[in-house]
This record gives structure tokens, C-alpha cells and sequence, in this order.
């Protein structure tokens, strides 16, 4: 298991945007968290095997409805303090 630290720029506020990656992890067993940023962009962390966590990013990629992704910086690192579920930061 590795980790996934993405933030993610675009129209990514305002749209359902957390809530649909909550559920596409949920959906793939992926544990971790997604939050605002101040600076209008999302911050995700999650947890699982590399190869599903790019199958999660590609879903990210494709955007909510009416929302749009224009970049992703993406780093994997360790699990240092694993979650066990997914949740969204408020």
C-alpha cells in the first residue's frame, strides 16, 4: 500500500467535486481524505495500491459534471499514518 498526495486545480469548488471522489473511493476501497484549499483548489490524500489509486486519479481526470480539472501535482510516498476510511475534511 502507498500513498497518493494530489492537489487538484481547476473548477474544483462548488461542484459536488469532494463528494464525487468520496465515492469513487469508496467505491475502489481507497482510504483517505479530500479537502478545500484557500486558494480554490482541492487537496486529496489517499491510500491503496498504486494501480487502483491511478485508476481513481483517471476517474479525477475526467472531472464532475459541471466542473473542470486543468492540472494535478501528484507525489506518492510511504503510508505514515494509515486511515481507514474515506472522508471529506470540512
Amino acid at each position: 500500500m502507498i500513498e497518493l498526495h494530489a492537489i487538484i486545480k481547476g473548477h474544483v469548488q462548488g461542484v459536488g467535486f469532494r463528494y464525487t471522489v468520496q465515492n469513487y473511493a469508496n467505491q475502489m476501497g481507497i482510504f483517505g481524505v479530500v479537502r478545500n484549499l484557500p486558494d480554490g483548489s482541492v487537496e486529496l490524500i489517499a491510500q491503496g495500491v498504486q494501480e487502483i489509486l491511478e485508476k481513481l486519479l483517471e476517474k479525477i481526470r475526467e472531472g464532475p459534471g459541471v466542473g473542470r480539472v486543468d492540472s494535478l501535482m501528484i507525489e506518492y510516498t510511504e503510508v505514515k499514518v494509515p486511515y481507514h476510511s474515506f472522508n471529506i475534511v470540512y
